[in-house]
């Protein structure tokens, strides 16, 4: 039997930030290919009228979840906010009322099975109430930390990673808040079981928390025979140019060393662009491409010998290494968050220590000059892409969650230890 399910995101297509827009709207429409009836509900600007509208079988509402700005206005490069506003933002968003009868409003209108959220940022927890109160059981997946970090990021103001149980006094007081919220959420899903456990350190438990991969559309690319050496080897970063994503620790790397066997093509947008596009003009083995997406991204892909990922903050899940060996591409990444359940150092990818400028500079090096060890890093990463779940098997994974949670609803019990 065919579900109404009701996805919730802050942003959905065409205004993407990160994964949980993309995992959002392959979940939106698979769940549509395969018969169910789609739901989404999304943020728009306020000079945007509220609307609804039909995309790939998707019925999508967007509007206005009133407060001093769009969430999607602090993701442009070069924004800047005061302390003030941003905390005048966040009290705004802890219990958005006016979003709450949007909301209802909606509910009333598609009378879903289930309520299942993604990114609720902008909305506010009033969505979790709102659904509970009319009875429509509620899945949550996690593609951040913004249940028990204000920012969602678990870093410092001095750029360093904050432990779950040693937060600040505002993520203290923020997690409290969702804690008691989240009360509503019947099951929480994860990509990660690193994020799983990052919460139960912060002191939320879930009764039920499910690890559900990312998954993607398409199928792996089938990699021929290995090729002979090439050089220079082509190295690729591919996201925001941001100081959390570890540009810095990326560019350090490659002034430490004259290394002439290998290229690196940087592609992406973000506050420190200029600082690539300085290297890559005194620096051949920089190559800029500014933000790529479609077929020049996937020709990016196609032409790299291995990905590089420097980040310094806590990773969940990274579409962009899961893009990556299912091109056959190695990944050079941080040992930090969940990146470890995803790169095998050895088997598919490299790990060095987050930050460590010397250490990643002498993986690059490294690989560039071993060949033999290229290859066998690239059939790795070409048996883990091949063994990545599809976006049918992530889907099936979700509609059983969904079955699961409505044969179950008269005994289910939302409380969190």
């Amino acid at each position: 039997m065919s579900l109404s399910i009701l996805l919730v995101n802050s942003f959905y297509a065409p205004f993407v930030i990160g994964g949980a827009e993309v995992v959002t709207e392959v979940l939106a429409t698979t769940l549509a290919r395969q018969g169910h009836r789609v739901s989404v509900v999304t943020s728009c600007s306020r000079d945007t009228i509220a609307s609804k509208e039909r995309m790939n079988g998707v019925d999508i509402y967007r509007f206005f979840p009133p407060n001093l700005w769009w969430l999607h206005e602090r993701f442009a490069a070069g924004d800047r906010r005061s302390t003030v506003d941003k905390l005048r933002w966040r009290i705004g968003d802890a219990w958005n009322r006016a979003a709450g009868v949007s909301f209802a409003r909606i509910l009333e209108e598609v009378r879903p099975d289930i309520v299942h959220t993604h990114n609720i940022k902008g909305f506010s927890p009033i969505v979790w109430s709102v659904a509970r109160e009319r009875g429509i059981p509620i899945v949550h997946t996690a593609h951040s930390y913004e249940l028990i970090c204000a920012d969602g990021s678990l870093l410092a103001r001095n750029g360093a990673v904050c432990a779950p149980a040693s937060r600040c006094t505002i993520c203290r007081v923020h997690g409290a808040w969702y804690r008691a919220q989240a009360r509503a959420i019947e099951v929480f899903c994860s990509p990660s079981e690193y994020l799983i456990r990052a919460h139960a350190d912060a002191g939320i438990e879930f009764p039920i928390s499910k690890h559900v991969r990312n998954g993607v559309p398409g199928v792996s690319i089938p990699m021929s025979a290995p090729a002979k050496s090439r050089a220079p080897v082509r190295f690729l970063y591919l996201g925001q140019l941001a100081a959390h994503k570890g540009i810095d620790t990326l560019l350090e790397a490659i002034t430490l060393t004259k290394d002439s066997s290998y290229i690196i093509h940087i592609a992406g947008r973000g506050d420190l662009e200029h600082k690539v596009k300085a290297l890559a003009a005194v620096d051949k083995r920089v190559v800029f491409h500014g933000f790529l997406e479609g077929r020049l991204k996937e020709q990016l892909l196609a032409d790299a010998d291995a990905l590089l990922f420097p980040s310094i903050w806590v990773e969940n899940s990274p579409l962009s290494i899961v893009e990556a060996f299912r091109h056959a591409l190695p990944v050079i990444g941080s040992r930090i968050g969940a990146l470890p359940e995803l790169i095998s150092n050895g088997m598919n990818g490299l790990l060095f220590e987050p930050g460590n400028a010397l250490s990643l500079a002498e993986c690059i090096v490294g690989l560039s000059r071993q060949s033999d060890e290229l290859q066998r890093l690239k059939a790795g990463a070409h048996l883990t892409g091949m063994r990545w779940p599809t976006a049918d098997q992530m889907t099936a994974e979700y509609v059983e969650i969904y079955r699961s949670v409505l044969r179950n609803a008269p005994e289910a019990s939302p409380a969190i230890k």
